[in-house]
């Protein structure tokens, strides 16, 4: 193989290959994943036993007995909730702090729609 040839392979393999931002390099937080880390690693090992009034059986569709026991969602529940939150809070900070880096694209628009929906449907609800 002619050195044209190899020149000519180096060339074509750099076309493809551009580094964005030459000289800065950009870390992740690790702070910032901690939630999902939670989520993932430790709630699927979150269970015990609860037992509550669950104040349905006015309800044709629930059983005479109003003592609901719980085994695995409801301190799931809670548990999730709160690490909503905090991300919640996180990704508000960090959309406050890096103003520059957020884009409205289009695709967003029907997530929107849908948030205002689900919204109105619980504060319409019984």
């Amino acid at each position: 193989m002619s050195n044209k040839q190899k020149d000519r392979g180096k060339q074509s393999s750099r076309k493809y290959y551009k580094p964005k931002n030459k000289g800065t390099t950009e870390r992740t937080n690790i702070w910032l994943l901690l939630p999902i880390i939670f989520i993932i690693s430790v709630l699927p090992f979150i269970v015990r036993l609860k037992a509550y009034q669950a104040n349905l059986s006015k309800f044709s569709w629930f059983t005479y007995n109003d003592l609901y026991t719980d085994f695995f969602l409801y301190y799931k529940q809670t548990f999730f909730v709160i690490t909503v939150f905090i991300m919640a809070v996180i990704a508000l900070y960090k959309a406050y702090t890096d103003k520059k880096n957020i884009e409205h694209t289009p695709i967003l628009i029907p997530l929107a729609i849908y948030a205002a929906l689900a919204f109105l449907s619980s504060i319409v609800s019984k």
